[in-house]
């Protein structure tokens, strides 16, 4: 489904007459459910809702679309876009997160051969087994950068880097070694594979967070 554009069509065509069901509104039915896909389905993560559409689909809830209408301004008393200004008691922001990367970054960690983790990765994530990275000897993370994070079970699937990271230390103190560092080929192999891998499948035709699209400069 996350490989073939055709078996994708048919998931979200299954999901669409599932989700039109519960929406009454037709102006609701097409910006919620809409005949033609925005990005192919489960290439950004589907909401594990209970009764979300009941909820919206009430008269008294309205829906925008601020890629059509974009916010123009935070008046005093609401918003305002192209269809006028909305009176609000409250606003509630999302402005999205730098995932998996964000938290890293900022650690202000110096690589051997200086510079931070964050100037490691101007020009993009790279890692080495999404574990280690070059220049930054005896630092390791778990459920990190291009591991099985997002896509996965997290802590089934940070256990075998766990285990893997464990047989490590156990070996390091048993011959007494001091340094432990990822090569620089090491990680240009694992990009490598992870671009291959991500190229073959839906994902980057979404806009997502999964590639950085929140986070301006990021994306990719």
């Amino acid at each position: 489904m996350l490989f073939d554009q055709k078996a994708n069509d048919a998931a979200y065509d299954f999901w669409r007459r599932s989700v039109l069901k519960r929406i009454k509104d037709p102006e609701k039915q097409a910006l919620l459910a809409p005949e033609k896909p925005p990005h192919p389905w489960g290439t950004k993560r589907p909401s594990l809702e209970q009764r979300f559409y009941e909820v919206v689909d009430q008269p008294h809830v309205k829906i925008i679309d601020v890629n059509k209408h974009p916010v123009q301004e935070i008046t005093p008393t609401g918003i305002k876009t192209d269809l006028g200004e909305i009176e609000l008691d409250v606003i509630i922001l999302a402005t999205g997160f730098d995932s998996v990367t964000g938290s890293l970054a900022q650690l202000n960690i110096q690589g051997v051969k200086g510079g931070t983790i964050a100037d490691h990765w101007k020009d993009g994530t790279k890692t080495s087994m999404g574990i280690a990275m070059p220049d930054f000897p005896n630092m390791f993370f778990l459920y990190g950068p291009q591991a099985p994070t997002a896509f996965s079970n997290g802590p089934s699937c940070t256990q075998f880097q766990a285990e893997f990271l464990a047989k490590m230390l156990e070996k390091i103190k048993k011959e007494g070694i001091t340094r432990v560092e990822a090569t620089q080929e090491t990680e240009d192999d694992w990009c490598k594979r992870m671009q291959e891998k991500w190229d073959e499948t839906l994902f980057p035709l979404a806009k997502s967070w999964y590639q950085g699209s929140n986070i301006p400069g990021a994306e990719g």
